[in-house]
């Protein structure tokens, strides 16, 4: 089984709810931030939790298939002068850490799994569940014009293909 460590929140710099941080296989030993029993099993308050991650469960799956799906960046191509070779390279331009979120918020649940996953910080699912519901999609490219933009600012050489 693998389990994956989702954003509950928005964060300020750069990832954004229902980003992949990390994944890891069954039983992995989370952090006291990102298990609520890790928390609990540390002397701290339960109710003092700060909940900014859930751990999604998925039995049957493999660490590095999901890994693969989950934990790729998103990038386009761009060309640029490169100046010691005097010649125009293409070259990745990373615009965002993760390509792909997972839509905590149509994960299929019934009311009592989406209470218990928020009350608890983590939940199970089958991946052909996600996979029917779409519930791991593409992440919206809306920043790519924005992060070229800025880029192109510290090198002008820079155009899109």
């Amino acid at each position: 089984m693998a389990e994956i460590l989702v954003l509950l929140v928005n964060r300020t710099i750069g990832n954004l709810k229902g980003d992949p941080v990390w994944v890891a296989p069954d039983g992995a030993n989370w952090g006291f931030h990102e298990s609520k029993q890790v928390w609990i099993n540390s002397g701290r308050a339960a109710g003092d939790w700060p909940g900014k991650f859930i751990i999604l469960k998925l039995p049957g799956v493999t660490v590095a298939s999901i890994k693969t799906r989950l934990l790729e960046p998103e990038q386009i191509d761009v060309e640029y002068f490169n100046e010691e070779k005097g010649v125009r390279q293409v070259k990745k331009l990373d615009i965002r850490n993760r390509r792909r979120r997972i839509d905590i918020d149509n994960i299929p649940k019934n009311a009592g799994e989406s209470n218990a996953m928020l009350r608890d910080g983590e939940i199970t699912k089958s991946i052909t569940e996600l996979n029917a519901n779409e519930t791991v999609r593409v992440a919206d490219t809306a920043l790519e014009d924005e992060v070229f933009d800025r880029v192109k600012l510290r090198d002008p050489t820079l155009t899109r293909l």
